[in-house]
């Protein structure tokens, strides 16, 4: 996936929206910088057209190192995220 790590997702019920399906998707991922950024811009151009609607990103804390006693950084972020999708009603 772009270099990040999918953590969970789940499908939150669809609402009706102006004679569109609105289709929400709640997204747990982890990756670093560069890997986020790479899934935010895939998800932004795609087709079908999606948005991210909501986002949380939180760094994750480093490590201790056992020598210095200091906390290393590390490069990795975690985000939450809702992804947005509209899907024409057919039927009526």
């Amino acid at each position: 996936m772009r270099g990040g790590q999918m953590t969970s997702t789940q499908a939150l019920p669809q609402q009706e929206f102006e004679g569109l399906t609105k289709i929400v998707v709640k997204v747990r991922l982890s990756g670093s910088m560069e890997a986020i950024r790479n899934i935010l811009y895939a998800i932004e151009t795609a087709k079908p057209y999606m948005v991210v609607a909501k986002i949380d990103i939180n760094q994750v804390r480093g490590r201790r190192n056992r020598k210095t006693r200091k906390i290393e950084p590390v490069d990795k972020l975690n985000v939450n995220m809702d992804v947005v999708g509209f899907m024409r009603n057919t039927g009526q």
